[in-house]
């Protein structure tokens, strides 16, 4: 990966200030599943715990979307915590390809969500935003995780 150790401070101090604590990556999740599902409602069908929830009001105050939320953040933070270990990183992310193309998500799913994803975490630091080592930070992470679509 091509950060410098200048970008890689500036990645994880500021996914920090983000992500302070369980309920903030909680509500960050919703938020960007509810951004994604907005968009492609199509998704939502890929989710076999909330594939039935037809509304996005009860969707966002699901058990099972507060839960998944969680859980993709704390994947991030895990991509996060790992930008000083390459080997580390790419293990984690190849495993997060593999479950989900196990699960039918394809790599036009994962183009458009890291997407929606790198513009939501752009848009909520705005001007404090390293924007060069976040598009970094993405470009990297969709590239190793397309590997596993080839």
């Amino acid at each position: 990966m091509s950060l410098t150790a200048q970008e890689k401070a500036n990645i994880t101090s500021q996914w920090k200030s983000l992500m302070p604590d369980k309920e903030a990556k909680i509500q960050a999740g919703i938020i960007l599943f509810t951004k994604i599902f907005e968009k492609y409602p199509e998704y939502q069908k890929l989710f076999k715990s909330f594939k039935d929830i037809t509304s996005l009001e009860q969707l966002k105050t699901a058990p099972q979307m507060r839960a998944h939320g969680l859980r993709f953040m704390n994947a991030l933070d895990g991509c996060v915590e790992s930008l000083d270990e390459p080997e580390a990183l790419c293990t984690l992310l190849d495993g997060l390809a593999e479950g989900h193309k196990l699960r039918n998500v394809t790599r036009d799913h994962f183009e458009k969500t890291t997407v929606i994803l790198k513009d939501m975490v752009l848009e909520v630091l705005g001007d404090k935003a390293d924007k060069q080592a976040w598009e970094k930070f993405f470009g990297f992470a969709e590239s190793q995780i397309m590997k596993t679509y080839q």
